[in-house]
């Protein structure tokens, strides 16, 4: 058959213009792409998976080619501003480890006198796309041999890739046949209709997952339940329409239904309500039970106790928050080349830690190279002399002239032309930090925007009556640059921009001096990381001594000497090149931090015959832990227990997630986790309401929203609380501008501080906060739409199918036109389709509409009172107070496996698949036997069966 035809009959026609343009134009070729490749096309999901399910049917098999290829990834530990290297003694009754100390003067590429050799390296096969990515483009530009030149775009670095290149850091990997059955030679069907994801060596000791059907339930489904599905629901989710973006066209066999159980248990309980389906013909009472009844057996008769599937994780780069993370425990050291990165996108776990979706691209690689070379120069010269200069603005360049203004002598800055300027020499590349006094002469504010060379580094906004400086602190590199300040109307906040007019320069500066302090912490980290040669020191000795720690820590696990030895070839050439200590030592640092061990996180099998699942080693383990709790590297003392094979003791692991989150270090998971979780990261940001509407609104409050909810989970998971107080608490935290915007008394400066609320029944708990109600807003009015759509599917983790492509939607000014937000919106939800799901969400939505588009309470709108009263399930309520009363009397079980299931997720950096209901099962119990106390959620993702294995072998189960 045709392939575009072919593409026709699944549905999928409108993507035959993407393949084309890509090459693709048989279903053969098509059958050796994997669902991260298709993605990469643009292909949605829901496309994928019947693409996938199409041909593993029909033409073969669809996974990754044969000729994937695979790099060669150890990866050792390190821990912040500790130079001491990962001790490798083994424990008590183990075997020696096979990693010793390593010093320059043992030839380059041997191993030290009495050390025993390495094991071979494994050839591994990893289905992951990623690293197709990351080898073509990472290995591929420097660890393969390729130069940088060599692909279009990428800007050719002779100092670092050349040296990387000649010392050949990494062997370019074999290209591994993929096991499976080879395309166009589908396995023949197996007699009995049974499901297994049995482990394919012998190595791995993990029990099977399966689901078993015996031939007469495989009948019943063929002979009696398909059938019936094709009478009653294919004519909406099917050939011709595929409403809620849900397709029952791909469940050819009752295998099929378990790939996607969620989905499934959502039908089941619209059949079983009689939500569905909802035209004539409409299935008769016997045809409804058996339909109930065989799908109650099929997807909840489940012994999951039996059920034990790691799941597969994609070779895990570090994301954008770790890498900075990463570095500054590293290092000491806060990169501003972070900022110049893409953005990660979220995975189908719905958080940016699905490593699914995290690639590297030759762009991105090229950011990575200048990251690397800022973060080592900020440590890499031997004797740096901090800087301490302040400059008069009278005795700086400037065309503005000298004047009197309040109690001093300065220069006034009226126009973004006029420039205040002064040369000063930087003796080192690092951080410095820029303080300029001043103040604003012709309004309430003002604003200067510091340029170094004219590259512009960022913007202070100056009170007019403030007496304190503005600062900033900046990367800058060593050498003699021109500093300048000038007037910058876009440093100051939306709204006062808005007042400026033509003519008038509200905001003009006066400058009294400017000051330059730095680098920053440079010797400190100098003095941990890089040994100074000395008369007892040799320089070969105090570079191999400092490449064997740095490694070490960098990679996250004990090194092999042989490539240490590769690292210090780097540092031993440049230095025969002519370049002294410093500059040597930093082209082989360098070097390592564009590694894929420093880039990825190691979770390679141990041995080249595990083709399956396999359980984690202790260093792996140790970066599992510290990139969920700490969205970082480990420090000493995971590497300790690490080292000593400790990590696999519960009681250790649950001390560990204690102190772990007790630490400051947490912030980052907090922050991450409840931000991409609720929804509310980008309220500020991406998300502004409307000035005129919402004058209270700034950026100052918005922070302080999104702190009052990251702050109150923080609390409740270090003060050990149970998880539903997020549904309901007694206190909050507040600074002054937020706790105006509760009417909430008494509470005066910017710091946020625990705080009692008198109005609990309204604000307590997510449902009263205004990152939430603001994050499910429109920029000029409240949703009620959004609002009970984020009940159901973020709080509660229901599924909410997507409007049909005619629903329309209500108008900005909606509730603003003489009839109210409920009038309009009963008139739009009337429409064919739509008034299912809205039953559902609607009442909730109003029962928060006392909280505007901001979260600030009222109790009428346009001088009619709010009507806040809903029904769902039989329960009628009125207010967000009686709402919460439902929400934790009916909704609690949902909740607490909703949070379960998303930090599960957020935790092992991939989408939950049906075989980790077992795990998610094993955490509820957990909850439940101890009154759902938050820091028992932690522990139980950490002990859990997921977190300490890795397979292999992706599963659409």
């Amino acid at each position: 058959m045709d392939f575009n035809e072919w593409l026709e009959r699944q549905g999928l026609g409108k993507y035959a213009a993407t393949f084309a343009a890509h090459g693709i134009d048989e279903v053969e070729i098509l059958g050796d792409i994997s669902d991260t490749e298709l993605a990469s096309l643009g292909i949605p999901v829901g496309a994928r998976k019947k693409i996938l399910r199409a041909i593993s049917q029909g033409t073969g098999a669809a996974s990754l080619p044969a000729t994937n290829p695979i790099p060669e990834v150890p990866v050792p530990p390190a821990s912040p501003h500790q130079p001491e290297a990962i001790e490798t003694s083994p424990p008590a009754g183990q075997p020696p480890v096979t990693h010793v100390p390593w010093v320059a003067d043992y030839p380059i590429h041997e191993t030290p006198p009495g050390a025993p050799s390495p094991p071979p390296k494994a050839k591994r096969s990893h289905k992951g796309t990623i690293l197709v990515t990351a080898l073509v483009v990472l290995a591929g530009l420097v660890f393969i041999g390729v130069k940088t030149s060599a692909i279009p775009g990428v800007k050719k670095r002779p100092d670092i890739a050349d040296l990387i290149e000649e010392t050949a850091l990494v062997t370019k990997p074999s290209l591994q046949p993929t096991v499976g059955p080879v395309p166009n030679d589908p396995a023949p069907s197996p007699t009995v209709a049974e499901i297994s994801l049995e482990p394919k060596t012998e190595d791995a000791p993990v029990k099977p997952l399966h689901f078993q059907l015996v031939s007469a339930d495989v009948a019943t489904y063929q002979d009696h339940i398909l059938p019936l599905l094709e009478t009653y629901c294919h004519s909406c989710h099917g050939e011709d329409k595929v409403k809620g973006s849900v397709d029952m066209l791909p469940f050819a066999t009752a295998e099929s239904l378990m790939a996607e159980r969620k989905l499934w248990l959502n039908i089941l309980e619209q059949i079983e309500t009689e939500e569905m389906p909802t035209k004539e013909p409409l299935p008769s009472k016997e045809e409804r039970h058996l339909m109930v009844e065989w799908l109650h057996k099929k997807l909840n008769d489940i012994d999951w106790s039996a059920i034990r599937d790691a799941g597969h994780v994609t070779i895990p780069r570090l994301t954008n928050v770790e890498y900075q993370n990463t570095i500054r425990d590293l290092l000491g050291v806060d990169l501003s080349a972070v900022a110049s990165f893409s953005a990660d996108g979220e995975g189908q776990s719905g958080f940016t830690t699905d490593r699914e979706n995290l690639f590297i691209t030759p762009a991105a690689m090229e950011k990575y190279f200048a990251a690397a070379e800022e973060a080592v120069n900020t440590i890499a010269d031997a004797d740096i002399k901090p800087i301490k200069i302040k400059r008069e603005a009278e005795d700086m360049s400037s065309a503005a002239q000298p004047g009197q203004y309040s109690n001093f002598t300065g220069r006034r800055l009226t126009i973004p032309q006029t420039t205040l300027y002064d040369v000063i020499e930087f003796p080192a590349d690092g951080e410095y930090t820029f303080v300029i006094q001043g103040l604003s002469t012709d309004g309430p504010i003002a604003g200067v925007r510091l340029r170094i060379n004219d590259e512009v580094k960022g913007d202070i906004v100056i009170e007019g009556n403030s007496t304190e400086p503005g600062r900033l602190t900046c990367f800058v590199t060593k050498g003699t640059h021109q500093v300048a300040w000038n007037k910058e109307n876009s440093a100051l906040p939306p709204n006062v921009r808005k007042r400026l007019k033509r003519g008038v320069f509200l905001g003009a500066m006066a400058v009294d001096w400017m000051a330059v302090t730095g680098p920053i912490g440079n010797t400190t980290p100098k003095q941990s990381i890089i040994l100074s040669p000395s008369s007892v020191l040799p320089p070969d000795k105090a570079a191999s001594q400092t490449i064997y720690t740095f490694t070490q820590r960098a990679f996250r696990r004990p090194v092999e000497n042989e490539v240490l030895s590769r690292y210090f070839s780097i540092y031993r050439k440049a230095t025969e090149s002519g370049m002294n200590y410093g500059q040597s030592i930093k082209m082989a640092l360098t070097a390592v931090l564009v590694s894929p061990k420093f880039l990825f996180r190691h979770e390679f099998a141990p041995t080249e015959n595990i083709e399956g699942e396999f359980e984690l080693d202790q260093f792996q383990i140790a970066s599992r832990l510290s990139y969920f709790l700490w969205h970082s590297m480990p420090d000493r003392e995971l590497f300790s227990l690490a080292n000593n094979g400790k990590l696999k003791d519960p009681e250790i692991l649950r001390a560990q997630v204690r102190r772990m989150i007790s630490d400051p270090k947490s912030r980052s998971f907090t922050t991450e986790f409840l931000g991409q979780w609720l929804g509310f990261a980008s309220v500020g940001i991406d998300l502004i309401p409307d000035k005129k509407v919402f004058p209270a609104f700034s950026n100052t409050l918005a922070n302080a929203m999104k702190q009052e909810t990251i702050l109150t989970f923080e609390h409740l998971v270090k003060s050990d609380h149970s998880l539903l107080a997020l549904l309901d608490t007694k206190a909050t935290f507040l600074n002054e501008p937020l706790a105006k915007l509760y009417r909430v008394e008494g509470v005066i400066g910017p710091e946020m501080r625990p705080v009692r609320l008198t109005d609990r029944p309204n604000r307590g708990g997510l449902l009263g906060m205004a990152s939430i109600l603001t994050a499910t807003s429109s920029s000029t009015r409240t949703s009620p739409v959004l609002r009970g759509k984020w009940v159901l599917e973020t709080l509660l983790g229901e599924h909410i199918p997507e409007p049909p492509a005619d629903a329309g939607q209500l108008p900005a000014n909606a509730g603003h036109t003489g009839k109210t937000l409920r009038e309009e919106l009963e008139i739009h939800r009337d429409k064919e389709g739509c008034k299912n799901c809205h039953d559902k969400i609607d009442p909730i939505g109003f029962g928060m509409e006392n909280f505007n588009g901001i979260g600030q309470f009222r109790t009428k709108h346009k001088g009619k009172p709010i009507d806040n009263k809903g029904e769902l399930d039989g329960f009628t309520f009125t207010g967000v107070d009686e709402l919460k009363r439902w929400l934790k009397a009916e909704r609690k079980e949902a909740f607490l496996r909703n949070i379960s299931e998303r930090m599960l997720a957020f935790a092992l950096g991939r989408e939950l698949k049906t075989f980790d209901e077992g795990p998610v099962l094993e955490i509820l119990a957990a909850l439940e036997a101890n009154e759902n106390r938050a820091i028992t959620l932690l522990e139980e993702i950490v002990l859990s069966y997921p977190f300490h294995h890795q397979n292999n072998s992706p599963s659409d189960y």
